[in-house]
Order: C-alpha cells, then sequence, then structure tokens
C-alpha cells in the first residue's frame, strides 16, 4: 500500500565521515554499505568505540568509530518536514471521518 510518493529534485551528495565524527549529528542519515536503509546515529552514548545506529525500520547496528559512512545533506531535515505532512494529512483526514459519522 502507497501512500506517498518521493520526488527527488536535486543532486544528492554524500560527505565520508567517521561514524564518531562530531559533524555526524543524531539524526543524520548516512549511507552504511553494509546495509540497505538509510541509517541514523541514536543519543545513546557510545560503548567500547561503538555508536549504536538505527534505521527506520527499527533494525539497529553497533558501528566501530573509525567506519566511514557517506553523510547525506538535508535529509533528515527533508525526512522530518514529510513525517510532520504524514501527521497532519492523518489529523485532516480523521477529522473529515469523525465529521461524515457525526
Amino acid at each position: 500500500m502507497t501512500y506517498a510518493e518521493l520526488k527527488i529534485i536535486r543532486p544528492l551528495y554524500t560527505h565520508l565521515k567517521k561514524i564518531s565524527s562530531l559533524s555526524l549529528k543524531i539524526g543524520d542519515r548516512f549511507i552504511y554499505p553494509p546495509h540497505k536503509c538509510l541509517m541514523f546515529k541514536t543519543d545513546l552514548p557510545p560503548m567500547n568505540g561503538k555508536f549504536l545506529c538505527c534505521d527506520d525500520s527499527g533494525k539497529t547496528k553497533w558501528i566501530d568509530e573509525k567506519e566511514k559512512v557517506g553523510r547525506i545533506n538535508g535529509v533528515a531535515v527533508e525526512l522530518m518536514s514529510i513525517s510532520m505532512k504524514f501527521i497532519t494529512e492523518y489529523k485532516r483526514q480523521a477529522n473529515e471521518r469523525r465529521i461524515k459519522t457525526e
């Protein structure tokens, strides 16, 4: 079931960064080659030189602090915007359903 359509309108660029880099913030999306989905750092502190990272399906992976990942600019903010659109549309539809049943 499809709820939305994604259209990428600008080129996507990555910056290779160590997962431990301070410029790779919590929530920034990155490509981790062994993983098939975009991942992001969680707010858990690193343990034994590894950072807990997650994808949007909830799968987690401890990534060694020396590993390099490809950070994609602007994706985290865009995904947050898409999430807010889903919530706004859901509330609009729920309100519409409530009005029809009253």
